[in-house]
């Protein structure tokens, strides 16, 4: 299959490092217009798609990575916009993807850039992206407890994303590769707007423990954030460190 790519550089346009502070407004839900109302088709005649879900200002987007498509959500539950932001919750950053499964019906013909559109009738799942359930090849997923922190690195979303609840901070960066030195990987993430300083993580094949459970991981995790450090481990994805994704 040819490999399209969904470098969410263009998705997510991560031209820049950015921060949303704490507290940012959400987006309204999408309202559904009736003037061309169209009649809801029986269930055995709509298609589920699994992906990667992005709401910013009108527009929806749902990205398949298995399959690698995208589409375009036309909404007729009303309902897609609040659920994607109330799973973002309780930190949010501008171009946060949640986890999301929704079906429906294929209006007409893919367009000549590969996008279809969705006409949405039922949504079965939006929730909070994490490691566990995301379907894309990442490099790294980290997380800590105390705070609890994220810090996700995939290179086919085009990025580095952070969260932290303890000081409702979040936000994201263009993705680069690390600084390898044996079994430590070191990523210099540069300031972003809205934060104090620039971020080094470090990465270090070993064996950790959250602190919370008696689940061991291979990866620990430290990163300098704000003249602060915070411990954690990491999760190994199945995607190169230092090349573009797999194709599919």
């Amino acid at each position: 299959m040819r490999y399209t790519i969904f470098t969410l550089a263009s998705f997510f346009l991560l031209n820049a490092c950015g921060a949303d502070a704490p507290g940012s407004d959400k987006p309204e839900p999408a309202v559904v217009s009736t003037a061309n109302e169209v009649s809801v088709p029986p269930p055995d005649s709509m298609i589920c798609v699994t992906g990667l879900l992005l709401v910013r200002d009108s527009i929806i987007q749902l990205f398949e990575p298995k399959e690698n498509k995208m589409f375009k959500i036309k909404d007729h539950t009303g309902t897609i916009t609040a659920r994607h932001a109330e799973a973002c919750l309780p930190v949010a950053y501008t171009v946060e993807t949640t986890h999301a499964v929704i079906c429906g019906t294929l209006l007409g013909a893919s367009r000549a850039n590969g996008i279809q559109t969705l006409n949405a009738f039922r949504v079965d799942t939006i929730v909070a992206k994490t490691a566990e359930n995301l379907d894309a090849p990442f490099e790294f997923w980290c997380r800590g407890t105390s705070p609890k922190w994220d810090i996700e690195i995939c290179n086919l979303e085009g990025g580095i994303f952070y969260q932290n609840e303890g000081d409702g901070t979040g936000w994201f960066c263009a993705w680069s590769p690390p600084v390898v030195n044996g079994n430590k990987w070191t990523y210099n993430i540069p300031a972003a707007q809205g934060m104090n300083g620039a971020i080094t993580l470090v990465i270090r094949k070993e064996k950790t423990s959250d602190g919370v459970s008696d689940k061991k991981y291979d990866y620990s995790a430290e990163v300098t954030v704000g003249g602060k450090q915070l411990k954690g481990v990491a999760i190994r994805g199945t995607a190169p460190l230092e090349g573009p994704p797999p194709r599919y």
